[in-house]
């Protein structure tokens, strides 16, 4: 059952970097490894942080990096406070069980004074790109729901992470059959005014481009609308309902390695990044060098 105070998250770590020339992950901004910001970041709203990697080599590198910013389980323990404790005891249960079935490599740690369940894990299913690691990632959490990011995105806010589960949060109130929460661009969709409107009635774009929380993809009947919103969408930067990893994994036995292409097939409630509620920062990338001195 889905525990509202219980948080996972899925860091996409699996990436060739070939355009940054070495391990996004692991480049430092402000003297720390990527992956470290993130973790900073949002440390303060998990409780279970999984990293997919797409070898064990990378893996052990990842490892050694992050050694220096972690403190043992048995350093967390000595004064846990009783509502972590009592926390701590619920999520126990299902993530033992996860690590004896999957043979992952978890661990509780304390990252910049919050205690989190760390847990490193090596991609099923070989160069599928990262719908692959998400099937991973989706297999491992102890929850119901995971936020998934990919690790070469630093500039991530607290405010996109308790935005985007307050979404979720309140859609499971109304409708329990909620697969993933995407956010999208509106600004493109806007420049397609013209082309959907000669095809159709813009009570959807209206729909769409009002004030609510979001809509289900399900709900929008104009196929160029869909596909538009399908284009504008960032799947990396979702969250997924666990039970996802089954359609993932048809979907890679098949070939298809697009994580666009899952948001068809699922029941995906759409958001807008609107700068303000959802800020455009959150999703910006570091693929080069020069990425880093915006």
């Amino acid at each position: 059952m889905y525990n509202k105070n219980i948080h996972s998250a899925i860091i996409l770590c699996g990436g060739m970097s070939r355009r940054m020339g070495e391990d996004k992950g692991l480049m430092k901004i402000d003297n720390k490894p990527m992956i470290v910001n993130i973790l900073e970041i949002i440390a303060p709203q998990f409780d279970e942080i999984v990293l997919v990697f797409n070898d064990n080599d990378r893996i052990a590198k990842y490892k050694s990096s992050l050694q220096k910013f972690l403190i043992s389980k048995h350093d967390i323990f000595k004064e846990e406070s009783a509502n972590y404790r009592d926390k701590k005891d619920v999520f126990s249960n299902d993530k033992n069980n996860i690590s004896s079935k999957y043979k992952i490599d978890r661990a509780e740690y304390d990252f910049g004074g919050f205690n989190i369940s760390l847990v490193f894990a090596e991609d099923e299913i070989k160069d599928k790109g990262p719908l692959s690691g998400i099937m991973t990632g989706l297999k491992t959490i102890a929850t119901d729901y995971a936020l998934v990011l990919p690790c070469d995105s630093p500039y991530i806010t607290c405010k996109f992470t308790k935005h985007i589960f307050s979404i979720l949060n309140k859609n499971l109130v109304m409708n329990n059959n909620i697969d993933s929460i995407t956010p999208f661009y509106i600004e493109d969709l806007e420049s397609y005014k013209n082309v959907v409107n000669r095809l159709s009635d813009d009570d959807e774009l209206k729909y769409i481009i009002s004030e609510n929380d979001g809509f289900f993809y399900k709900s929008i009947t104009n196929d160029i609308l869909r596909e538009i919103i399908i284009n504008n969408s960032e799947p990396l930067h979702s969250i997924y309902k666990k039970d996802n990893h089954i359609v993932i994994e048809r979907l890679l036995k098949s070939d298809e390695k697009q994580a666009k292409s899952l948001l068809k097939l699922i029941n995906s409630y759409f958001i807008i990044i609107d700068d303000e509620k959802i800020e455009k920062i959150n999703f910006k990338n570091i693929n080069s060098k020069k990425d880093l001195l915006f």
